[in-house]
Parts: structure tokens; sequence; C-alpha cells
């Protein structure tokens, strides 16, 4: 979702089960048709919903340790994470994921739909 942002200057509007196919530890991306621009309106709520549906896919379907929404969502859109630090901040990031507790997993996923329903949205509302 990164790589697709930043090199082609568009998101995903519809990242779910049927987008992609995670096979031998790789995910391969086979729908990248409904994507928008990066300025469009509702580019960052597309985003926000990707990376949800992303971790709900590979924390349910595969029983993988992700990193929260709101974690994905500035790893995507963080511009101070360069190829240079890349591989040591997703190594935190993991690190932290696969500390946490499925109980610490629901109340931070539960904590981010309350934020993402208030006017205090920790979700930024540009990029």
């Amino acid at each position: 979702m990164r790589i697709h942002l930043e090199e082609n200057g568009c998101q995903d509007t519809r990242v779910g089960d049927d987008v992609g196919r995670y096979h031998q530890g790789r995910l391969y991306v086979i729908d990248v048709s409904q994507s928008v621009e990066y300025d469009h309106p509702n580019a960052l709520e597309f985003l926000r919903k990707d990376c949800v549906n992303v971790n709900t896919y590979f924390r349910r379907r595969h029983g993988v340790a992700v990193m929260t929404g709101k974690e994905l969502f500035d790893f995507i859109t963080d511009l101070s994470i360069t190829d240079d630090n890349m591989d040591d901040y997703l190594t935190a990031a993991m690190k932290t994921a696969s500390q946490r507790s499925p109980d610490d997993v629901s109340r931070l996923e539960a904590d981010e739909e309350v934020n993402c329903s208030s006017q205090s949205s920790s979700f930024p509302s540009v990029l």
C-alpha cells in the first residue's frame, strides 16, 4: 500500500480478501482497478478503511501479528520513513505488534473505532 501510494500517487479504495493473495509468505496484489489519486476528497478515509481491512484479513485468516490500523496508516503516509530506515522501523513495529495480547488488540481496535467516529480522530484529514 505504501509503495502504491509513493510510486503511483494513488490509493486503492477497496482492499479486501479478493484483492490479493498471500502465498508462501508473500503478498501478491492482483487488483488495483479502484484506485483514486492521493488528492481525492475521500482518499484518506479509503486508506484508513484499507488499513483496517488488511489488518483484519491477516490477523483473522492467517494469525499474523499486525500493526494497528493507525500504525499502518502512519507507516504508509510518514514521509520520514525512507529506504534507509524502513527495515528498522518495521522491525520495531512488528516487535511491538507481536508482544500484544488478544485483549490489547481488541482494546486498541475499539479505541481506534471510537476515534474515527469522533471529531478528534487520531487519523489525519489531509496527506
